[in-house]
């Protein structure tokens, strides 16, 4: 037998051994686990460990620029430090303006690969210009958390604080 008629056999050969060795009925796994903090728990499944360590005491409304009339909400960052995570808790960042009548808010879903410092940020948020007053605002900035706890759903606010939406005008 020549080389030329060997070597499709032993790729063949090869082929079939790895796919019989790795199979699902031995256990060795010859794929490797490319993002080991993906997992197939649900979101909000779960639990953590989570110290609020910092919230901003103020917030700003500034107005677009180049002839846009819309206002435009700035939040500094809320930081957390996040620990013994098990599952894929989240976590809600959000600020609440009553007498604009809106709340802006953004939501992490937290692993084990995400413990240490966070920070939270609130997504972008625009005002219609006929709805802002020059001045202030008084507002509520709150971290949510919502995971699991003996088996049930919890949902618990772990800070709260009241601040100060300032309206800056250009």
């Amino acid at each position: 037998m020549d080389i030329a008629r060997a070597a499709p056999l032993a790729v063949v050969a090869v082929i079939a051994l790895t796919a019989l060795v790795s199979g699902p009925a031995t256990p060795l796994d010859l794929t490797p686990d490319t993002n080991p903090c993906d997992s197939d728990v649900r979101t909000q499944v779960g639990n953590a460990t989570v110290e609020v360590r910092s919230l901003p005491e103020r917030a700003t409304l500034t107005q677009a620029g180049y002839g846009a009339r819309v206002w435009s909400l700035s939040v500094p960052q809320a930081v957390l430090n996040v620990s013994d995570v098990d599952g894929r808790p989240a976590l809600s960042y959000r600020i609440f303006i009553p007498d604009l009548g809106r709340q802006v808010g953004s939501r992490t879903v937290v692993s084990r690969c995400t413990t240490g410092q966070l920070s939270l940020a609130v997504g972008g948020s625009t005002f219609d210009p006929d709805a802002v007053r020059p001045g202030a605002y008084n507002a509520t900035v709150s971290v949510v958390y919502r995971g699991t706890d003996a088996g049930g759903q919890v949902e618990r606010t772990l800070a709260e604080r009241t601040i100060t939406v300032v309206v800056e005008e250009s």
